[in-house]
């Protein structure tokens, strides 16, 4: 099957968001999550704004949240939120201002972005390498769990 129930937690890792207050991580819960890892210099996470933008607007009615999370670091806070600005960045979105070197990145072994996440509603990790936005297979797992398709 494509879940692969991992019944992990993200670790109480803390992120800031456009306004500088931080956020727990931990506390991604309430809905199914999409967890996008990101950088501003990142071609291919650029790109794949728009798919995710229609998968947040597919399914944010049927309980799915989108967050994004900048891996550019502290340094690079202005140039992530002109990216936010130009790429009509519309869902929630927070900066590691250590980066790749955050405790979220080592948590995850995170190698490479564009990087996403799928929590559930418990905020556990169903698949830590999930399908990009355009993968027909993400649609295939959200449709399953946000829809009752089969």
């Amino acid at each position: 099957t494509i879940i692969e129930e991992v019944d992990r937690k993200l670790l109480p890792i803390l992120a800031r968001g456009l306004d500088g207050t931080e956020v727990n991580l931990e506390n991604l819960k309430g809905h199914y999550t999409i967890v996008d890892l990101w950088a501003t210099w990142c071609q291919p996470c650029i790109y794949a704004m728009p798919a995710l933008g229609d998968i947040y607007d597919k399914y944010r009615y049927h309980g799915l949240k989108v967050v994004s999370i900048s891996l550019d670091g502290e340094p690079a806070s202005e140039k992530w939120k002109k990216m936010i600005d130009k790429e009509n960045i519309y869902w929630d979105n927070y900066i590691m201002p250590e980066g790749f070197d955050s405790e979220l990145c080592k948590q995850l072994n995170v190698k490479a972005i564009p990087h996403f996440i799928l929590l559930d509603p418990e905020g556990r990790i169903m698949l830590e390498n999930a399908p990009g936005p355009s993968d027909p297979n993400l649609t295939a797992v959200l449709d399953r769990l946000l829809m009752g398709k089969k």
